[in-house]
């Protein structure tokens, strides 16, 4: 379970260690192929993982760091970077391998932080059961990114200049677009690509100030 988020969700972040059976059954380190996960944001209902607000199946981005875990394991983290903002100030993850029978098996880590609210779906009895630990997830957000162009920069008055915008990273629709041309006139509105004259000679500094449900 998380909370406390104040930007969408833009990035999930999990750590785990990959094992399979020897011929004696035994445990050992496996090198893990091409793993598919199916990863869910649900919303919380009371405590207990709620609706889904977002699910994909992906195959992760994963990095192998050169720790090793107890006995030799490698440590592997997984990362998914959202296409989409996905808004959830707080609620749950869930994360399930798509595996085969013959491929191996990915054990999560726990983790020593978090609320203690860590819960796992038991197909026997239909019902979310709770894990005595937290598991080793992250659930990040990305800031807004915002670029301006103009055309022409110079010029002799009277000068039309026209402005261009483009957000990126992961944010929430725009609501505000305001634009200060440096001169003493101001623009709001939903206008990305607004055109501006001006009338005397003189060095400009434009500024724009963009707002979201959840960022400025």
């Amino acid at each position: 379970r998380f909370s406390g988020l104040t930007k969408p969700v833009a990035r999930i972040d999990w750590w785990a260690i990959c094992a399979k059976l020897n011929a004696l059954g035994h445990w050992v380190p496996a090198v893990p192929g091409a793993e598919t996960f199916e990863v869910t944001l649900r919303s919380d209902a009371g405590g207990t993982p709620g609706p889904v607000v977002w699910q994909q199946t992906l195959t992760p981005a994963r990095t192998q760091w050169p720790h090793m875990y107890l006995n030799n394991y490698p440590l592997l983290q997984y990362t998914v970077e959202l296409a989409a903002p996905v808004s959830l100030g707080s609620g749950w993850v869930q994360l399930r391998q798509m595996r085969t029978s013959s491929a191996p098996i990915i054990l999560w880590l726990n983790s020593t932080e978090g609320d203690g609210k860590a819960m796992q779906w038991s197909c026997c009895s239909s019902a979310w059961v709770p894990l005595a630990d937290d598991l080793a997830v992250a659930v990040s957000s990305a800031n807004l990114q915002l670029a301006i162009t103009a055309s022409p920069a110079l010029g002799k008055p009277p000068l039309e200049g026209r402005f261009n915008a483009t957000l990126s990273g992961n944010y929430d629709p725009a609501l505000l677009w305001r634009w200060d041309f440096g001169d003493g006139a101001i623009e709001e509105g939903q206008n990305a690509a607004p055109v501006h004259t001006y009338a005397d000679d003189g060095a400009y500094t434009v500024s724009l100030t963009v707002t979201t449900a959840t960022d400025e």
